[in-house]
């Protein structure tokens, strides 16, 4: 081998130390699946031990790469799998990891509670999804699935159509909300699930004004219920979309005067026991106040 022939060997890795590899920028900063860590967590775990960890997630979502379509592939799938629990998981984290409710989100966790045996839940949830994308193909199906009756394709008129601020009176007439109480404060607060599943419901004074109850699943992408009063301890919705029944609930009242728990029917099936009270002025995202269900 002649001199020349023994150097260029050497020069060629010369100059590769010279000139070092340079990768794209997305190889450089690739980061983990959010989905994946969460799967992760849930099969080691379990939905319910896992949830706290799950939430916590979304403290280090700059350590991931978040994608909503990911998560909610992964929450079908463990619906599909028999787990609508760790469905339900995911979603929150979902809803929790940035940006608004979409209707593929709606259908999933209706997907969930329909596995769960509560398809009163599932179809508002499917007709949530519809109001956001009316020829949604899988939460069609799924609403008709549950026994629910697909919208009209035309809307209802209402009298917001002729523009401008509806009066209290006129938007009391429309809610049906029935006459005012004055002891709205025995029912108000935070209850929580007593079959030990960590779901919270709130009720509230609604902004329609004083002596008007509402109630709020905390857990859930749905609108909250406008509570109209049947006797002195049970309410029901007020106006319920007419594809299903309305909301059930009943309070249970000690002497003390204020309720310590609440047991939902028609479709949630749950009793509630008090956890807390609410802060001044308490108002939850999606109050149905000034928009008819």
């Amino acid at each position: 081998m002649t001199r020349r022939a023994r150097t260029l060997p050497n020069l060629c890795l010369a100059g590769l130390l010279a000139f070092p590899l340079v990768l794209p920028a997305e190889a450089q900063t690739l980061k983990p699946q959010l989905s994946d860590e969460v799967k992760r967590l849930i099969d080691e775990k379990g939905s319910q031990a896992a949830m706290v960890d799950v939430v916590l997630l979304v403290t280090r979502l700059a350590e991931f790469d978040v994608s909503r379509d990911r998560l909610v592939a992964l929450a079908n799938a463990y619906t599909s799998a028999g787990d609508p629990d760790a469905a339900l998981v995911v979603v929150q984290l979902a809803q929790s990891s940035g940006g608004q409710m979409t209707a593929d989100l709606q259908v999933v966790q209706g997907d969930a509670y329909a596995a769960k045996g509560l398809p009163q839940l599932a179809e508002s949830l499917y007709l949530e999804a519809l109001q956001d994308e009316p020829e949604h193909p899988r939460a069609r199906a799924q609403l008709v699935a549950v026994g629910g009756t697909l919208p009209d394709a035309a809307p209802e008129p209402t009298m917001f159509s002729t523009g401008g601020e509806p009066s209290r009176a006129d938007v009391m007439r429309w809610q049906n909300v029935g006459a005012p109480r004055d002891d709205v404060d025995r029912f108000t607060g935070m209850y929580l699930s007593a079959n030990g599943a960590n779901r919270y419901v709130a009720v509230y004074e609604t902004c329609l004004g004083s002596g008007h109850l509402a109630s709020a699943p905390m857990w859930a992408g749905v609108a909250p219920w406008i509570l109209e009063s049947e006797s002195d301890l049970a309410f029901h919705e007020a106006r319920a979309p007419q594809e299903r029944e309305p909301v059930q609930l009943r309070f249970e009242d000690p002497a003390a005067g204020q309720a310590d728990a609440v047991i939902f029917t028609g479709g949630l099936e749950d009793r509630f026991e008090r956890a807390g009270s609410l802060e001044a002025g308490f108002q939850p995202e999606g109050d149905q106040c000034y928009r008819p269900f």
